[in-house]
């Protein structure tokens, strides 16, 4: 006769979960416990779950402690309580700027003001493929553009908790062509470049 037996680990009961978000959050909770076949988890905002890797939405930010049960019957300890785990839920960031002179002037340089709220680090995007990245928020930054044309101008503020918020905003420029001079001549009487014209 054959008969089948089951062996359980003493339950231990752990999860894993980014520690911070911004609100409205989607926590998604990996249950990583040893043993146990049932699971209550205590989200810290007065709601509950006894799904084994459940996602759970932080509409508000705070601070949350989430706690994990584990429970066996066919084990030795048979109950495990996880430690506290704290959740920072932060609130979002929101990116704005203008821009000076509005309208803008031809050959000038187009002078960014950031306005953004809640924010640590900021990538700013000029729409002529060029970049820049500042961590300060007073910066005013410049950018002079090579061709007249409609700028798609974009800012993304990060804060944190690694949040991010996008605005975007036409800019019209106007580049007029200049003279140009050139730097060199070769004057040795061989019909080339030997002038130096403007």
């Amino acid at each position: 006769i054959t008969q089948f037996i089951r062996i359980a680990n003493n339950v231990k009961a752990q999860f894993e979960t980014p520690a911070n978000g911004c609100a409205p959050y989607n926590a998604s909770f990996n249950n990583t416990s040893l043993g146990g076949s049932a699971f209550n988890w205590d989200f810290g905002d007065g709601t509950t779950s006894t799904v084994h890797d459940p996602v759970h939405v932080y509409n508000s930010t705070g601070v949350y402690r989430v706690r994990l049960i584990a429970n066996d019957a066919n084990t030795c300890n048979q109950t495990d309580t996880s430690g506290y785990f704290t959740i920072t839920i932060n609130p979002n960031p929101s990116a704005s700027f203008t821009y000076s002179p509005n309208p803008t002037e031809p050959n000038t340089p187009v002078s960014y003001l950031n306005a953004s709220i809640g924010a640590t680090r900021y990538k700013w995007l000029f729409g002529d493929n060029d970049t820049l990245f500042t961590i300060r928020p007073d910066t005013t930054v410049r950018h002079l553009f090579n061709a007249s044309g409609t700028y798609n101008s974009c800012l993304i503020a990060y804060n944190n908790a690694g949040c991010s918020d996008t605005t975007c905003l036409p800019i019209a420029v106007t580049i007029n062509s200049l003279l140009d001079v050139p730097n060199a001549f070769s004057p040795n009487n061989d019909e080339k470049n030997d002038i130096l014209y403007i």
